[in-house]
């Protein structure tokens, strides 16, 4: 089967994150599948024909993991196949605060690398200092890619990611 990539990011860096998601996320679909937890931040990035008609029809509310019972049909409905032009999907999962970590859990049992955009990362940040918990103790990821720039709290990101096994986090 084709690779699949996880893509993490600190929310509410909308312009960062889209300029990444062009450079790195549009080149990846050629190699493989995009998963992601969906946020405002992407929405111009991978809403598509479905999530139109969802929208229109009403039914977008349809497609948020509700409960964690709903994660694994949700994961298990992911569309992994290459589309006929050869480029691979972007899967978003639709979370709710009280959903979005065992769906994390999920996607990243599926995924074989993570993209981790941690520029800006500070310590109140606890959704991505948890994400980079999973992703330390994660037993078949190989890979995390994270991203970092002057303004992200490394010290803390180490700390959070501390149970890793040697050379996963790059």
């Amino acid at each position: 089967r084709p690779p699949t990539l996880l893509v993490l990011r600190v929310f509410q860096r909308d312009r960062h994150v889209q300029a990444l998601f062009d450079a790195v996320i549009e080149r990846w679909r050629t190699t493989g599948n995009t998963v992601l937890i969906a946020g405002t931040d992407l929405v111009e990035r991978t809403v598509d024909a479905g999530d139109v008609f969802d929208f229109l029809d009403g039914r977008l509310a349809e497609r948020f993991v509700r409960r964690p019972a709903d994660v694994a049909p949700r994961i298990a409905a992911l569309e992994l196949e290459a589309d006929a032009e050869g480029r691979h999907r972007i899967n978003e999962v639709y979370c709710h605060d009280s959903t979005w970590q065992q769906a994390l859990d999920a996607l990243v049992a599926v995924s074989d690398v993570v993209l981790m955009d941690l520029r800006s990362f500070r310590a109140h940040n606890r959704g991505c200092r948890h994400e980079l918990g999973v992703l330390a103790r994660a037993p078949r990821l190989d890979r995390v890619v994270v991203l970092t720039d002057g303004d992200t709290a490394l010290p803390e990101a180490r700390d959070a990611a501390a149970a890793a096994p040697a050379q996963r986090f790059v």
